[in-house]
């Protein structure tokens, strides 16, 4: 279900001050610390959901409690928890974390980071070997003690000092999904060639297309499963193996990267790639339904008594609870589960429903064309039409075009149109929206040459809020596509704040495009602000925003977002054959 990310110290901010990334660790924190306490795992589990949420707000959570905002209004905000976030802002504390901090070892947090220790053994380290640091662990493990306690033994030693020393490894951490994309292909492949193997997946959160993984769980089905584990191990760039066992092993690649492999019998395929592809709170919450029902669900299949219900087949587990097969990519506990079991989930769109793409670059990093190569690959992929944009003069974006430029790339477009053959090239210009809503050039006498408007907010400084100046934008009536809406950048902070109902309501209103950016570093909008545009009814296109022809394949990643947001064909502008902006049927740019 994914790996665990090393937990830091919560220091209480300054009130008012304070940061989402503050307030999201107090509420991770607290929820490992009821873990270790052996608290109800459903109060753990609505604590590192409401870590998520605050993570995913779309700004600063203590301009919005200044502000009076209601933040119940935020899907999975409730009173309870939008009164504990006011606390925190309002304090810089949260009385139940204080309290708890108060009466446990710091050290045991660390403890909780590593492969193999959930809270019920920590508590065991704790209890019988007062253990409460990682050094004090790594001593207990190099004196023998851990083997004394139930559970552990030298395959789990080995692997917990691997992970101690992975703590310090410069390869550590979360890495973006495109990051890891070839190694993931690589490693199935590789599983693949084991003459033995009947199935081999990468599961986790790359199987559920999330924009970041912290490490590859693979699951493979085969007889054999102790030449599949030696197989595995014969991964080129293996670069250290952690353990290997009978069913299960780990490795580091060379670049730091841990990948975790556990094989099974055919009979439990299905229920075993479900419960490593996660989330922690899907997979939890369908033992719990099993439970209901006086079943038994684990990694090898769904048992009532000793009877088995399901195993073989994902589809096979789902439609032993009544629910239709659930798309990995929906599995977050957003509602999936209702949905799948009143069978309405949604027919999530396809790469073969892609019929364009809604920009990428004319003018290539070295300030030549690139309109023709740009229109040859996108030929090849079987579009239908392709939007070419660049930077305008007088936007102050990086990489503006100077006018001879535009001039040329103006020319190239208008010599491809001319041959009749897809893809039709639209041509675009990207514009800047000041934080007064300003919009740099003036789009106007563009828009009447027939340019595609593409609009981008940008902030002068960072968390600045961009909401109205978006808005003041918008109601001009001059933008088709808004780029980059949120600002958002995977694993960073983001550009600027924003109010994604406000931007959503707005770009409805106005018939403006809210963009998917499939740089992978983007990915904005994010598949929950993609999700509550297509329930506001507001249009919604997916770019790739390609720099050169190669990075085409970013639109995969916009449409990653895109399924991960519940969006089906009928909601995305890129699925007509035909180019959706007649503004730009009149001109060549």
């Amino acid at each position: 279900m994914g790996g665990k990310a090393p937990h830091r110290k919560v220091a209480a901010g300054t009130p008012g001050e304070i940061t989402n990334s503050e307030v999201a660790a107090m509420f991770r924190t607290l929820a490992d610390l009821l873990a270790i306490e052996g608290a109800n795992p459903f109060r753990v589990e609505a604590y590192r959901r409401a870590a998520r949420i605050v993570e995913g707000l779309p700004r600063p959570v203590a301009a919005m409690v200044a502000e009076g905002e209601d933040l119940t209004r935020f899907y999975g905000i409730g009173k309870d928890l939008a009164g504990k976030i006011r606390t925190i802002v309002e304090t810089g504390r949260l009385p139940l974390l204080d309290e708890m901090l108060a009466r446990m070892p710091e050290g045991l947090l660390d403890l909780l980071s590593l492969p193999g220790l959930g809270p019920a053994r920590v508590r065991l380290l704790h209890e019988q070997l007062g253990i409460e640091t990682l050094r004090e662990l790594e001593d207990a493990i190099r004196a023998g003690k851990l083997r004394r306690l139930p559970g552990f033994g030298p395959k789990t030693e080995e692997k917990i000092l691997a992970a101690i020393a992975r703590m310090r490894h410069p390869g550590g951490g979360r890495r973006l999904l495109a990051e890891v994309e070839e190694t993931a292909r690589a490693i199935e492949t590789h599983l693949g060639t084991f003459p033995g193997t009947i199935h081999a997946a990468v599961a986790g959160s790359f199987r559920r297309r999330k924009e970041s993984v912290g490490d590859l769980d693979c699951v493979m089905a085969v007889e054999d499963g102790a030449g599949a584990i030696r197989h595995f191990l014969t991964f080129p760039r293996r670069a250290e193996t952690v353990s290997a066992g009978i069913t299960r092993a780990t490795i580091l690649l060379d670049d730091g990267l841990q990948v975790d492999l556990r094989v099974v019998a055919p009979e439990s395929w299905g229920t075993t790639l479900a419960y490593f592809t996660g989330s922690r709170a899907h997979t939890l919450a369908l033992r719990h339904l099993a439970r209901e029902k006086g079943w038994k669900l684990n990694e090898y299949g769904l048992f009532a008594g000793e009877r088995r219900l399901a195993g073989p087949t994902e589809a096979g587990l789902y439609a032993a609870f009544g629910m239709e097969w659930i798309p990995p990519e929906l599995r977050e506990m957003r509602g999936e589960l209702a949905a799948a079991s009143a069978h309405r989930l949604p027919e999530l769109a396809t790469r073969a429903d892609i019929r364009g793409d809604g920009r990428v670059r004319g003018i290539g990093p070295d300030g030549r064309v690139i309109v023709a190569r740009q229109a040859e690959a996108a030929r090849r992929a079987g579009l239908a039409w392709l939007g070419i944009a660049d930077p305008m003069p007088g936007s102050g974006l990086r990489g503006a075009l100077a006018e001879d430029a535009l001039s040329r790339r103006a020319e190239a477009i208008a010599r491809w149109n001319r041959k009749a053959i897809a893809p039709r090239l639209l041509p675009a210009g990207i514009f800047a929206i000041d934080p007064s809503g300003r919009i740099r050039p003036d789009p106007a006498p563009w828009r009447a040459r027939g340019l595609v408007i593409v609009a981008r907010p940008r902030a002068t400084a960072l968390h600045e809020d961009m909401t109205d100046g978006v808005e003041k934008a918008i109601a001009t009536g001059l933008i088709d596509i808004l780029a980059t809406p949120t600002g958002r950048r995977v694993l960073e902070s983001a550009e600027f704040s924003i109010d994604p109902v406000r931007l959503i309501e707005a770009a409805r209103a106005n018939d403006v495009c809210l963009e998917i950016c499939g740089i992978p570093q983007r990915l904005d909008l994010s598949d929950v602000h993609a999700r509550m545009a297509r329930k506001a009814g507001a249009r919604i296109l997916l770019a790739s925003a390609a720099t050169t022809p190669e990075r085409q394949i970013q639109i995969g990643y916009a449409l990653d977002q895109a399924r991960r947001g519940w969006l089906e064909a009928k909601d995305l502008v890129n699925t007509r054959d035909t180019p959706p902006f007649s503004v730009a049927i009149s001109g060549e740019g």
